[in-house]
């Protein structure tokens, strides 16, 4: 098995452990949304209230699947050194670009196929860069390893969606 695919295995395993407890945190009903009314005339809204924080835990292992992946994403790199018969330097990485750079490469070379396919997945080949998966793999990956991953509240699809039905019947009475 390839050190990559191992790296993506262990993210996967991290995954479901932060699908368990982040399950085990929201069963808890940490958010509640309340109907704020306004003086006469102007529209009420709903405020989300956080009455318990997520655990820190949660963040440890958002960090912890972002460098399983981002490492993963790397190793990749170093095997496309390998396979064009070159030697991996200690600055070979995967790239990530949001803008069309003057020259794209791979530390320690690859070849010219290989290099296009690279480059045919940056996040500049797509409309919204800011939202590719490398590029917000790439930021997590970076806040984790330089600061604090503050999770404030989380709430998954269906919460999301029954969330916005309750706030739907709040504000319509």
């Amino acid at each position: 098995m390839s050190a990559s695919t191992q790296k993506f295995d262990r993210a996967r395993e991290h995954l479901l452990r932060l699908n368990n407890e982040l399950q085990a945190y929201l069963d808890a009903d940490p958010i509640t949304l309340v109907r704020q009314f306004q003086p006469e005339g102007k529209m009420p809204f709903i405020a989300v209230r956080v009455k318990q924080q997520p655990p820190v835990s949660l963040s440890v292992l958002v960090g912890e699947i972002a460098h399983q992946l981002r490492s993963g994403v790397d190793h990749i790199a170093n095997g496309l050194v390998l396979v064009a018969g070159n030697a991996p330097t200690s600055r070979t990485s995967f790239p990530v670009c949001l803008r069309p750079p003057t020259r794209l490469s791979v530390s320690g070379g690859v070849t010219a196929e290989n290099l296009a396919q690279v480059d045919a997945v940056q996040p500049y080949r797509q409309g919204n860069p800011e939202s590719h998966p490398l590029h917000i793999l790439n930021e997590l990956w970076n806040v984790d390893k330089h600061r604090n991953l503050r999770l404030t509240a989380l709430i998954n699809a269906c919460q999301y969606a029954s969330a916005l039905e309750f706030a739907r019947r709040i504000v319509n009475g």
